[in-house]
């Protein structure tokens, strides 16, 4: 589950998501995986923390060899939390990244494994969009928990 977030919290976040996030239709690993994904990565440890912080996830520091150069830091979120932070900050995006969020929330595919290891999907992007429009009302009336 993700942290409470506010409305205010929701604006900011989608606001600098729009310039400094990169959503990613499959594995950050490069599994096969159609599991959605987002990640955020700036030199800004504050900023990465606070986000990191709404999404309920820790952040990773990649230490620069050269020290002319800062370190950076990212934060990920994948599967279902990337999906509803999707679907969250999709009515705050500009066209560009509203498109991408599309075509990332279009491919997602949830599976598991059934007979013979054949995957069997069991759930799309889509089957969250009700649970995001709730956090979203909620998030509207102060009391989003997300």
């Amino acid at each position: 589950m993700l942290p409470a977030i506010s409305e205010h919290d929701l604006i900011w976040m989608a606001g600098l998501m729009e310039v400094e996030a990169s959503f990613y239709p499959g594995s950050p690993n490069g599994a096969s995986s159609n599991l959605p994904w987002v990640a955020l990565k700036m030199t800004d440890r504050d900023v990465v923390d606070r986000v990191g912080r709404l999404w309920g996830v820790s952040t990773m520091t990649e230490r620069r060899p050269d020290p002319k150069h800062k370190d950076a830091y990212t934060i990920r979120a994948r599967g279902r939390r990337a999906v509803i932070i999707m679907w969250l900050v999709l009515p705050y995006m500009g066209r560009r990244r509203a498109r991408r969020i599309r075509e990332v929330l279009d491919t997602a595919a949830f599976h598991k494994s059934g007979p013979r290891k054949v995957p069997e999907v069991v759930a799309t992007a889509d089957d969250f969009k009700e649970e995001a429009e709730k956090l979203v009302c909620a998030c509207r009336a102060g009391v989003l928990a997300l």
